[in-house]
């Protein structure tokens, strides 16, 4: 049956509503968050970077985008961050979830099936759009990635791009792992960028990525 959606009320006057799903033994907001601070209110800024957004992919709607997030401040407590791939850290998610782990997505693998990539990504916002299925239903999209240093718009954020997902697992002392889907493939994938503060400069700067919770 449908899934009651969470209402995310961090903002009194503007919350969020986000559908949810269940992928095996565990529950996923089906969008991509769009948090504009703390679920106890504090600014992102106190950590790291604001939350970013853009608006001039494949989608104008914040709702469907959502926003990108450095590793330190998705996770807010990021200098404990550890090579753990089961860390529950809330971080900038709501009260009574967290983002997304290592394991969780392998998980999602799993379930995925031969399907793989094609069975989570969202029908018209992708070039291979006749082999979309979304049956697993987290409706993703080529929301690509903010590199440091290229501040008016993220690569990748195109119909024949990728969609790039912080986990909680640091990979090394400047590196945290991600999951990653592509156009271009129908695989799902981890891989290791940059994570240290954005202040930090180039060499070891956080790259800004969706979050999944």
């Amino acid at each position: 049956g449908m899934l009651k959606p969470l209402v995310d009320r961090r903002i009194p006057s503007e919350p969020d509503v986000y559908s949810v799903v269940k992928i095996g033994d565990d529950f996923w907001l089906g969008e991509n968050l769009r948090a504009t601070c703390y679920s106890d209110g504090t600014s992102f800024d106190t950590v790291d970077l604001p939350a970013l957004v853009w608006l001039n992919g494949v989608t104008s709607d914040v709702t469907v985008a959502g926003r990108y997030y450095t590793w330190p401040t998705a996770l807010r407590t990021w200098e404990a961050g550890t090579e753990s791939e089961t860390a529950i850290i809330q971080g900038v998610c709501p009260d009574g979830w967290h983002v997304s782990t290592m394991s969780e997505w392998r998980a999602v693998v799993e379930q995925s099936g031969g399907e793989m990539a094609r069975a989570l990504k969202k029908k018209d916002y992708w070039n291979n759009g006749n082999e979309i299925t979304n049956d697993i239903g987290l409706g993703v999209i080529p929301g690509g990635n903010w590199w440091h240093g290229i501040v008016t718009a993220p690569e990748n954020a195109k119909r024949d791009g990728k969609a790039s997902f912080w986990t909680t697992t640091r990979h090394g002392d400047t590196t945290a792992f991600a999951y990653e889907l592509f156009d271009w493939s129908n695989d799902i994938t981890a891989w290791y960028y940059k994570c240290r503060p954005w202040s930090e400069g180039d060499g070891t700067a956080s790259m800004a990525m969706s979050i999944r919770c």
